[in-house]
């Protein structure tokens, strides 16, 4: 019997082991506080749902969290054009009041001045510019409510940026690939904001792997300057000989373009200027 009882515990062990792994059920929370990020009362569901997905440490929450990130960045993008609109109904409603105003002070001069017949279109007019100017309210009303979003927004991208750092600081082989694509796949280096929120996740992890990341940034030909700026600072940190002869071969092949860049990149990491070429094959030349 003691050996058909052990039997039917070893079948149970990856029952438990599942059993024990939080991540598909802090993963679930999280998708469904996700839904109510732009709903009132959103905060309070995401901020715990997103503190309790980065406490399982488990290296596949970086996705779910990159992918957010991107949310965040559209969603701002919408909030906004939806904050001119407001301001454009808003500069309408108000002008059409101020407007009504002069029409009425001028037919009340007139109704003092015995004309009897105006009455009606006082009436109207005043009922036109208590709704205009209830228009311009409610106009600023939701515009103060849709700057509140922008800032919750702007927090969030914020906190999920060192979210996926945490995340990835210390990982090795597949963990940190696993990791580094699944923020390579969500943020498009095409894309300015999102392109600086992948240069600051990938130089904040420290991996090793980072290097070819962000040579492939810097080489990329629809990244902008300033995220070009961006992996040049943070590539200095992490150049190994092999970066840096990759980057030596681009001052080479293209130095009226890529030259400028690439002495900048190679001085910091050398922590000396290296005003040509020579200098620079001579400084790779010493690394290890």
């Amino acid at each position: 019997m003691a050996p058909m009882r052990r039997h039917i515990l070893l079948l149970l062990l990856p029952a438990v082991a599942v059993a024990g792994d939080e991540y598909p059920l802090r993963l679930q929370d999280f998708e469904a506080a996700r839904r109510f990020t732009l709903e009132a009362g959103g905060q309070a569901r995401v901020y715990p749902a997103v503190e309790a997905l980065v406490a399982t440490r488990d290296v596949r929450a970086v996705e779910p969290l990159a992918a957010y990130l991107l949310e965040t960045i559209t969603s701002t993008r919408r909030t906004l054009e939806d904050i001119k609109q407001k301001q454009k109904e808003g500069e309408v409603a108000h002008q059409r009041a101020d407007a009504l105003t002069g029409e009425l002070k001028q037919l009340n001069l007139k109704e003092k001045a015995g004309d009897r017949t105006l009455g009606p279109e006082i009436e109207r007019r005043t009922a036109e510019r208590v709704a205009a100017e209830g228009r311009f309210e409610q106009c600023r009303k939701e515009m103060e409510q849709l700057y509140r979003t922008v800032e919750f927004l702007g927090k969030l991208r914020d906190m999920l940026a060192d979210d996926c750092v945490t995340l990835l600081k210390g990982r090795s082989g597949e963990e940190a690939a696993t990791g580094i694509a699944a923020v390579r796949r969500a943020l498009d280096v095409a894309d300015r904001e999102q392109a600086l929120f992948l240069v600051r996740i990938l130089a904040g992890s420290e991996l090793p792997e980072v290097e070819e990341q962000l040579l492939e940034i810097l080489s990329a030909p629809k990244a902008e300057d300033a995220v070009r700026l961006r992996a040049e600072t943070a590539l200095a940190k992490y150049l190994t000989r092999r970066g840096a002869e990759v980057l030596l071969q681009l001052w080479e092949r293209e130095p009226a373009r890529q030259g400028p860049r690439v002495q900048h990149v190679l001085s910091l990491a050398a922590k000396k200027r290296l005003d040509t070429i020579e200098d620079a094959r001579a400084w790779i030349a010493s690394l290890p």
